[in-house]
């Protein structure tokens, strides 16, 4: 090549001192060693010894090799490419290019302040390869330890000829474009045929320390410069052989270059215009030990994208003696971009002998995700990504800046957060890799065989796993979407879908509320061992068309979730999706629980029916497990599920619809309503028992006694038992002739029992009664009243459907009578009939059961009767002897009620739907009959009776005793 256009040489030579025949000379710098490049990029000492980059080649394209050097003579990786060419600026003559040739050249040097011209080697490719590829030297203060990646294969081209290619810093000036001019046709052909041979060397990257000079300081300059010009080089054959080297994926490394300008040189910047090439490219500004950017160091600029920094003021190779064609060989301090490119060619390929696995474009944003941010935060115009960290870098990429796929044939751990928001990352090969980051966020992973063992916390869009994969670790995956058929080994949540077409699960599954489950396959999802399990959390169940097609009523459409070996399920589902298909042939779908996992059930789409149905609450509860079907407690574990898989595939519906109401609460309020009408009918009988009583005496008394009472219906299970004990204290005055009080305050107790349900109903009550009797008149007028507080528990249980309920609440009732009779005599016996209207008030509060699926929530029920009253009393006086007094009687007692509203009420159940309850009898008319004796001697007396209920429906016997005193 000519003199007359020569490559820019991305350096600077400021010897401070040398190593004459390798011996240390002086030096400005108190230690020369801080001049090796491993300590900015983090390049321990323990990395370097066991990272050195054998096997890796390494293309170098640059001018003066000076091999004959001690560090680098004896090394038999370096291949030299020897070739020749025509010079048409010498008529055809050829020129050798040999890296084996010393060249010389020109260089000025000032000494005694005189300006001379003096005869040195170019020895610009010989330092790069050094600093790549030297061996380690130490003597007294020095330890320079040599090239970075030093077993790397060095595959070197010679630009410069015989004739030397470096003109006088006046003539640089005046620098054509290597990239353009016409002028420098000859040597971007030169340049071509060595990137040529370095790719058919199968280089992992080539190192060019050279570059045009930038044309200014902003992005503007650079495309008015280059964006036509590029796009219209067309024939450019080393623009030709640049996209060639990408295209067989080799990485190209430029130094950005020294004119301190903002923009790079154009080679540093051909992505800009030829983006194809971003990937495989890289771009290298130079910065001092203290990561600051050197001041003769060009900006990233245009290249910031690809653009990294490393140390440009280094220890490196030093030939002297050219002036008397000798060769010392030395060691000296320069500086420049053209030193820092060769730093991140030696680091990519220690990266690449670390992850043998990687592609080049991988290698590369590798060391570009991990390099240490510099200046403004994020990529910046100055330091692009920041400077290189070989320790870092070691660890695995910080980011994915494309989708990429890693074939991993042996275990590997990458330590680094990773972030590919934007990408999705795939694993082939059998070998594992693990992620140990502690956060890595990625937009999607696709597993194709081995495993991804995943130790920290990883959220993605979507992870696929195909068969013989696997994605598992100690740590936690969130995931918008997963599916495949491999092994999930990983706690893992799902927030979106998850589809089951044959996946494994070892640990936690948990699903998003708001999620659905996809059943692509009649294998959807295994559960195996202790430690999986599956939260449903209510996701969506979803059935394709591809599912139901060959759908028929009474089979099993697949299996959504199998359980095996101590594999756990919590929770259900909220709805189930079935693809159009499966109505038009008239079938639903069901899911069924099972100890085994959860099945798809085909069948008819109609409702379950009893053609034997019997009572009214068992429609009403059929109608209300039918509603049930669709619902949320159809779709989990439990008492529902259980039952609706024999009423579907068994027509078995276990008498369930006559227990699911809440039938045992109307009975009791309906016996709460019956009774305290039937206690305001005996006060009237009291009031009649004491009417005998003289004027300003009075009597009281302890009542104690038993009912029992039985209710029978169309089915057993509205039959109903009921208990009752009461204890009273009692009292009657007389005023007057005219006017007779009477009153009692107590407790008493029932306990209620029917089929599948009890209830306790505790009351603390008291009575008032009134009653005047006009003179000269057989006439009287009787009031009376009642008020008790109520406490209030229930027990449901559902036959051979697992569960109960329970339920309490509290209530008041409030009842009056008024009444008028007419009292006769027949031969000493006192006939008294009677007749009156009642109104008693129940007002309880709400009702709300817990402990199972069928759970209801009853509302506060307030009920008031108005019931006709009537009532007939005989009894009669015996005296003896012996000061006894011996009084029997008998009453009966009718009972209208005349708003005749049953006892029902609508209650929630399990919160989805709303079921009525009636009681079992409908006692709009009440009878019962009493016999009683009473025994009195002076002041005291005791009374016995006994009452009898003369309904079909409702028989009740109950028996009491008084014992009191008269004073």
């Amino acid at each position: 090549m000519s003199n007359t256009h020569k490559l820019s040489k991305t350096f600077i030579c400021i010897t401070l001192g040398c190593l004459t025949q390798l011996a240390y000379a002086n030096s400005t710098s108190s230690d020369p060693s801080e001049f090796n490049p491993q300590g900015t990029i983090n390049l321990t000492d323990e990395i370097a010894a066991r990272y050195t980059g054998k096997n890796v080649n390494i293309g170098i394209v640059d001018g003066g090799y000076t091999l004959d050097h001690p560090l680098i003579k004896d090394k038999k990786n370096i291949f030299p490419l020897v070739f020749q060419m025509e010079n048409p600026k010498r008529k055809g003559k050829l020129d050798t290019f040999d890296p084996h040739n010393y060249i010389t050249t020109q260089e000025e040097s000032n000494e005694n302040g005189k300006t001379k011209e003096i005869t040195v080697y170019s020895q610009h490719g010989g330092q790069v390869l050094g600093i790549i590829g030297a061996n380690h030297f130490a003597q007294d203060k020095l330890n320079y330890k040599g090239g970075i990646a030093r077993n790397a294969n060095f595959f070197i081209g010679d630009f410069d000829k015989e004739e030397s290619m470096e003109p006088s810093k006046e003539k640089e000036k005046e620098n054509p474009s290597l990239l353009l001019d016409k002028d420098t046709a000859y040597e971007r052909s030169v340049i071509t045929k060595i990137i040529d041979s370095h790719i058919k060397n199968n280089v992992l990257a080539i190192n060019n320390s050279w570059n045009d000079n930038p044309v200014g300081d902003n992005a503007e300059e650079v495309d008015k410069r280059y964006k036509d010009a590029i796009a219209n080089s067309k024939d450019n054959p080393l623009i030709g052989s640049i996209k060639n080297a990408v295209e067989k994926n080799v990485l190209m490394v430029f130094a950005a270059g020294n004119e301190s300008k903002k923009q790079p040189g154009i080679f540093a910047a051909l992505p800009r215009f030829l983006p194809e090439l971003e990937t495989n490219y890289l771009s290298v500004i130079a910065v001092n030990r203290k990561k600051e950017l050197e001041t003769y160091s060009n900006h990233c600029g245009v290249s910031k994208n690809w653009c990294v920094a490393a140390p440009g003021s280094l220890i490196v190779l030093d030939t002297k003696g050219a002036e008397k064609k000798e060769k010392n060989p030395s060691l000296s301090i320069a500086q420049g971009t053209s030193f820092a490119a060769p730093v991140v060619t030696g680091s990519l390929a220690i990266l690449k002998e670390r992850f043998n696995y990687f592609t080049p474009t991988q290698i590369r944003d590798t060391l570009l995700t991990t390099a240490t941010d510099l200046g403004e935060k994020g990529i910046d115009e100055k330091y692009g990504w920041g400077v290189i960290d070989i320790k870092k870098a070691i660890n695995g990429p910080s980011q994915l800046l494309n989708n990429e796929t890693y074939t991993v044939e042996q275990d590997d751990v990458w330590g680094n957060d990773l972030a590919a928001k934007q990408q999705t990352l795939t694993k082939k090969g059998k070998g594992n890799l693990s992620l140990n980051g502690k956060s890595n966020q990625i937009k999607g992973i696709d597993i194709k065989e081995g495993a991804l063992t995943l130790n920290g916390k990883t959220s993605t869009e979507q992870i696929t796993l195909s068969s013989n994969s696997a994605v598992k670790g100690g740590g936690h995956l969130d995931t918008q979407v997963l599916s495949g058929n491999g092994t999930v080994d990983v706690n893992t949540k799902v927030e979106k879908t998850l589809m089951a077409s044959g996946l494994t699960v070892n640990k936690t599954l948990d699903l998003h509320s708001g999620s659905q489950i996809i059943a692509n396959s009649k294998e959807g999802v295994t559960a195996s061992g202790n430690n999986a399990v599956v939260k449903l959390n209510g996701a969506t169940v979803v059935l394709p068309q591809a599912l139901t097609d060959n759908a028929k009523s009474g089979e099993e459409l697949g299996k959504l979730i199998t359980l095996k070996d101590k594999a756990s399920l919590e929770g259900g589902f909220s709805s189930l999706k079935a693809s159009k298909s499966l109505a038009d042939k008239g079938l639903r779908a069901d899911a069924f629980f099972k100890d085994s996992g959860v099945i798809l059930y085909s069948s008819a789409n109609k409702e379950i029916t009893d053609a034997g149905i019997k009572t009214n609450n068992a429609k009403h509860g059929l109608k209300a497990l039918n509603k049930l079907r669709d619902s949320k407690l159809a779709l989990k574990a439990g008492a529902y599920n259980s039952w609706l898989q024999k009423a579907v595939q068994e027509n078995n519906l276990q008498d369930l619809h006559y227990n699911i109401g809440n039938t045992i609460y109307a009975d009791s309020l309906e016996f709460l309503r019956n009774q305290s009408a039937r206690n305001l009918s005996k006060a009237n009988a009291l009031l009649h028992n004491y009417s005998n009583l003289s004027a300003e005496r009075t009597k009281i008394w302890l009542d104690s006694g038993n009912e029992k009472q039985k209710t029978k219906n169309k089915h057993i299970s509205e039959y109903a038992d009921s208990n009752t004990k009461h204890l009273m204290l009692g009292a009657a005055h007389k005023l007057n002739n005219h006017i007779l009080l009477s009153g009692s305050v107590g407790y008493a107790k029932t306990d209620m029992e029917k089929k599948q349900s009890s209830s306790r109903i505790k009351q603390t009550q008291a009575n008032l009664a009134l009653r005047y009797m006009p003179d000269a008149s057989n006439w009287f007028v009787d009031i009376a009243t009642k008020a008790a507080n109520i406490k209030y528990n229930q027990t449901r249980r559902f036959g051979s459907v697992t569960g109960s309920t329970s339920g309490n609440n509290t209530g008041k009732i409030l009842g009056g009578e008024a009444r008028v009779g007419y009292n006769l005599s027949a031969s000493g016996w006192k006939i008294t009939p009677s007749i009156g209207l009642q109104a008693v008030r129940l007002n309880f509060k709400k009702l709300n059961e817990n402990g199972s699926d069928f759970a209801t929530k009853t509302g506060r029920f307030k009920q008031t009767d108005i019931n006709l009253a009537g009532s007939l009393h005989v009894n009669k006086a015996f005296e003896t002897g012996n000061g006894w007094t011996i009084t029997p009687s008998a009453d009966i007692n009718y009972l209208h009620r005349l708003n005749n509203n049953k006892t029902a009420f609508y209650s929630s159940l399990a919160d989805i739907t709303t079921i009525r309850s009636e009681a079992s009898a409908d006692n709009r008319n009440q009878i019962n009959a009493g016999l009683g004796v009473t025994l009195e001697k002076r002041k005291w007396f005791i009374n016995a009776n006994t009452y009898a209920n003369l309904l079909k429906k409702e028989k009740g016997v109950s028996v009491g005793a008084k014992v009191g005193l008269k004073f």
